[in-house]
């Protein structure tokens, strides 16, 4: 149990690291964090400042990654140690959820095992993360397999984590389209 807590500690705090612009200094906000089936989440704060949340899901020797910005961009994320990625090297990601057409993403690698994409503005591709069953991602000739079940309501947790963080830093910036 333990282990599975220091991994999901390690895993929050490198995304929290690889969503931010600059330096990695983005604060996991103390007391805003968040469970939703094998997703574990947390908000993030930048110079005081709310800057994100985030929220990840180890599966087999990999881990999947969702981030939202408090100005609603919204990133995905694959993380896996024994990929050899050169750091802030661009590439062409596939994502294709069951048998709807592959969806094509620009990612970036943040670290050597971390390739992380912005995903398009519009609600066709967020909406099959949230209904599908299964996530096939292609990196650089690599292919993994993510299950999507659970995904649904955790993204909801996710979207309502960013929701109380902006109410909370007083904002009234508008809730994404895919909602």
């Amino acid at each position: 149990m333990q282990t599975i807590m220091k991994r999901r500690i390690y895993a929050t705090l490198l995304l929290a690291a690889a969503v931010t612009v600059g330096p990695a200094d983005a604060q996991q906000i103390l007391g805003a964090t968040f469970e939703s089936g094998n997703w574990y989440g947390s908000a993030h704060d930048r110079n005081g400042r709310f800057s994100h949340c985030a929220m990840n899901a180890q599966y087999g020797n990999g881990t999947m990654y969702f981030a939202v910005s408090g100005n609603w961009s919204w990133r995905v994320g694959w993380n896996f140690e024994d990929w050899s990625l050169t750091p802030d090297e661009t590439m062409p990601v596939m994502v294709k959820v069951d048998n709807l057409p592959p969806q094509p993403l620009m990612g970036r690698a943040r670290n050597p095992t971390l390739v992380m994409a912005e995903l398009p503005k519009q609600a066709e591709l967020f909406n099959q993360f949230r209904q599908g069953n299964m996530l096939t991602v292609s990196v650089l000739r690599r292919r993994a397999s993510f299950p999507l079940a659970g995904t649904d309501a955790a993204l909801t947790r996710l979207t309502e984590c960013v929701k109380q963080q902006l109410v909370a830093a007083g904002s009234r910036s508008p809730a994404p389209e895919q909602q």
